[in-house]
């Protein structure tokens, strides 16, 4: 954005003769239009804006305060749309019980100690070599 200022600047001091006069409309939207050729991605955020009455100097701080004051707006609405989306996806799991599938709960068996298991399983005997 500094580098849309900087421009800005430079252009208006080589155009614009007398920088303290206040600019006519058709002034301002000339200026508008050279920015917006260069630096396209600021034309959405130029449409709105009324540069009636503003000197040559403050035309280009204007134009970069509308832009960050658009995309500061844009970032917390996005922001908080997805605190929003958690926030509702949490009171839904807090909200909605949990469904059981099956009318007994399910254990897990106990573990025997090793030597109860071998007394009580039938094995293949065990070969020993000589």
């Amino acid at each position: 954005m500094e580098d849309a200022e900087a421009f800005l600047v430079e252009y208006v001091e080589s155009t614009v003769t007398s920088a303290q006069d206040a600019m006519s409309s058709q002034e301002a939207q000339a200026l508008v239009d050279e920015v917006t050729g260069h630096y396209p991605v600021l034309q959405r955020f130029t449409d709105g804006l009324n540069l009636n009455g503003a000197t040559a100097i403050q035309v280009p701080r204007l134009i970069c305060q509308n832009f960050r004051d658009s995309l500061n707006s844009y970032i917390l609405q996005k922001s908080l749309w997805s605190i929003g989306f958690i926030v509702a996806a949490l009171l839904l799991l807090i909200l909605i019980p949990e469904k059981k599938t099956a009318n007994h709960s399910r254990r897990a068996l106990p573990v025997r100690p090793a030597q109860a298991r071998r007394a009580g399983t039938r094995t293949a005997p065990r070969r020993t070599s000589f």
